[in-house]
């Protein structure tokens, strides 16, 4: 970027700036990186060596070249793409910048949807209910409704909407869990009826067949996490009365149920180590 090499060319005239050169044995200690990486880096015009020995063709970098070699090996270890971070690196205005960011921004949501499930996974004996706000995005779901007299049927259609959606050659979301959205969670427990959503990559190939597939908007929400597969309808009993309690005004009757912890993801484990998140939409102050 221009404004990055005006700054270099200033410190460069100053008198108190060092001017230390760095073989490439050096470089690679201080970046952790390999002599193999460090050279592909180059070949890439990535970093420019800030003398080349013509008799001896060796390299020579200054403390610009290590601290950029080390702003690489950062946004790597965030995630992004060689190409990604080049594209950064070169950036030339904002909207340059704000595609790195949304990229960094959705495996940012991928981070956090793993460590909770981690985070489940590990703290399942402690079996208290949990209950938080919880603010769902508007997401492209393929969509399934149906009527279930157990919830463990809902794994089955699970399964295979997952394979109608590789047939029709769309992405699943990988920030996403699946969920569910009922409402007649205050009636009879069975059997209930169910819309299972689905959700996917929003980038959907020309002529996708779009049968089923819709955006759920999304809400703001009170909601509970839960242990195991018995006791649901004691559970969603439980969190309409902790809305009363709390003095929150729900938005109709809709209860999202959103699978954590579940084995169509080949975990394995227990029925009675599954997490599920029960999420009521509320009207916000």
């Amino acid at each position: 970027m221009r404004n990055e090499e005006t700054a270099i060319e200033d410190m460069s005239r100053d008198p108190d700036i060092r001017r230390d050169l760095f073989s490439v044995k050096q470089a690679v200690k201080s970046t952790g990186m390999s002599r193999t990486m460090l050279l592909k880096l180059e070949d890439a015009g990535f970093i420019v060596p800030k003398e080349i020995n013509k008799k001896t063709g060796y390299r020579y970098y200054d403390t610009f070249n290590i601290h950029k070699l080390l702003e690489y090996k950062r946004l790597r270890f965030a995630g992004l793409s060689q190409t990604e971070i080049f594209s950064y690196c070169d950036a030339k205005d904002n909207n340059d910048i704000t595609c790195v960011l949304d990229t960094m921004r959705k495996r940012e949501c991928l981070l956090h949807r793993n460590i909770e499930l981690l985070s489940l996974r590990l703290e399942k004996d402690k079996r208290n209910f949990s209950f938080s706000y919880y603010d769902y995005d508007k997401t492209l779901c393929l969509t399934y409704e149906g009527d279930f007299m157990q919830p463990m049927d809902i794994m089955t259609v699970a399964y295979n909407q997952s394979v109608e959606i590789i047939s029709r050659g769309l992405m699943t979301s990988v920030t996403q869990n699946i969920f569910t959205i009922r409402h007649d969670t205050k009636q009879a427990p069975s059997p209930y009826h169910v819309k299972i959503c689905f959700p996917i990559d929003p980038d959907v190939p020309p002529g996708t067949d779009m049968t089923g597939i819709e955006w759920i908007p999304g809400c703001r929400t009170y909601s509970m996490l839960f242990y195991g597969i018995k006791g649901y309808d004691e559970a969603r009993a439980l969190l309409w009365d902790k809305i009363k309690e709390s003095g929150l005004t729900p938005i109709g009757n809709e209860m999202r149920t959103e699978s954590i912890v579940a084995p169509y993801v080949n975990m394995r484990i227990s029925p009675d180590d599954l997490v599920t998140r029960f999420s009521i939409p509320i009207e916000q102050e």
